[in-house]
């Protein structure tokens, strides 16, 4: 980042390592208890180990968007991780939330999800909380891909929506 002469002074809060170490390594625990069995020095130390009730990450990721000072930016990369572990309905009015959040503070959302992964009801409902659309899609002509932007959705400028080639370089994405 700073060799582009961007920002630097980022904070990344990573779900995922939470997710892993509250909620994975517990299961991969478990998974050695049922296999090796549990020794009397593993029930010592769960005992010792009163860990904290299991987080909902969905309350942290607008707990933590609600505490940023505006303007801001955030990216959650992705909605899938939401949408595989929670109610599709409680993603929904969250994701509304942070929207109206968002909005108000003048800021900036970005939210990435994988397409036609989950229901066309939950991707329609994520896709009209959307102010732009675009996905990344390639086509394989002969031995390369032909890659492109295909902006989908801008919200009040339908005269913005088409299909844009690009290339991705150490630059980043840049049309063509």
């Amino acid at each position: 980042m700073r060799e582009h002469g961007w920002r630097t002074d980022i904070n990344i809060v990573n779900i995922g390592r939470k997710y892993y170490e509250g909620v994975l390594a517990k299961k991969l625990e478990i998974s050695r208890f049922r296999q090796e069995g549990i020794t009397l020095s593993d029930i010592r130390r769960s005992k010792d180990k009163e860990g904290p009730r299991e987080e909902n990450f969905l309350t942290f990721l607008s707990y933590e968007i609600s505490k940023l000072t505006p303007p801001f930016r955030v990216i959650i990369n992705s909605l899938d991780f939401f949408l595989e572990n929670y109610d599709s309905a409680e993603v929904l009015m969250a994701m509304r939330t942070i929207k109206a959040h968002t909005q108000h503070s003048e800021s900036l959302t970005l939210m990435t999800m994988l397409k036609g992964v989950h229901a066309s009801r939950i991707q329609s409902s994520i896709e009209d909380l959307a102010d732009v659309i675009f996905e990344l899609d390639r086509e394989k002509i002969g031995q390369e891909f032909k890659k492109y932007i295909v902006v989908q959705k801008v919200r009040n400028r339908p005269g913005l929506v088409g299909i844009l080639p690009c290339a991705f370089d150490q630059g980043g994405i840049r049309t063509c």
